[in-house]
């Protein structure tokens, strides 16, 4: 795909500069499915990266600084590595047991639906955030920024299995077989799907 498409001087491999040149990669439902992205990290020009359906299992993208948007659902990611700039990704239907969002002070919408999500996971970092999705993962608690119960976040979560808590393990939410329970700080909306939860805060 690569050669095919960047290769500009025809000399059968992508040199330096032309990895630089490289802004947008789309192999969504490659021919032959894709197993490894490796060398991505020399196309530091990177903008947008689509491998969404292919047989992908690592994902390093940490030095990908332009990357704002992924599309990589439909694979059999277990570990993935996000850079700061990253604003919009859909990782839905793969492997991931821990996500570090801890630089991910940019991210807007995350579909993290369908992996093997364990535990806790903390988007406290992730301020500009609007929309994420957790369905039909295996979380125990999920940490927020102080401030998130003022901004127009939707968390959508299994209500059955999961709290959402500040930092200080202050509970804010929690759902029990389709009754909404809120404690602590208050303005939280709440819709009901049949699926879990989705919780405005």
């Amino acid at each position: 795909y690569l050669v095919k498409n960047f290769d500009s001087n025809k000399d059968n491999e992508i040199s330096m500069q032309e990895a630089l040149a490289i802004t947008e990669i789309n192999v969504e439902s490659y021919d032959t499915p894709i197993a490894s992205l490796s060398g991505i990290e020399h196309m530091t020009n990177l903008k947008t990266l689509n491998c969404a359906d292919n047989r992908i299992t690592y994902l390093d993208l940490s030095t990908n600084n332009k990357l704002t948007k992924i599309k990589a659902n439909d694979n059999l990611i277990e570990i993935i590595l996000f850079s700061p700039s990253i604003v919009d990704v859909n990782v839905e239907n793969n492997k991931i047991q821990t996500i570090d969002m801890s630089n991910c002070t940019l991210l807007s919408v995350a579909k993290f639906n369908d992996n093997n999500l364990i535990g806790d996971i903390d988007i406290s970092a992730c301020s500009n955030l609007t929309n994420i999705y957790l369905f039909n993962n295996q979380l125990s608690n999920i940490y927020v920024w102080d401030s998130c119960i003022n901004t127009n976040c939707s968390i959508s979560y299994d209500y059955d299995s999961a709290f959402v808590r500040y930092k200080n393990e202050e509970i804010v939410s929690r759902f029990f077989i389709g009754q909404f329970i809120p404690i602590a700080r208050g303005g939280i909306v709440v819709s009901i799907t049949n699926e879990g939860s989705n919780a405005t805060v």
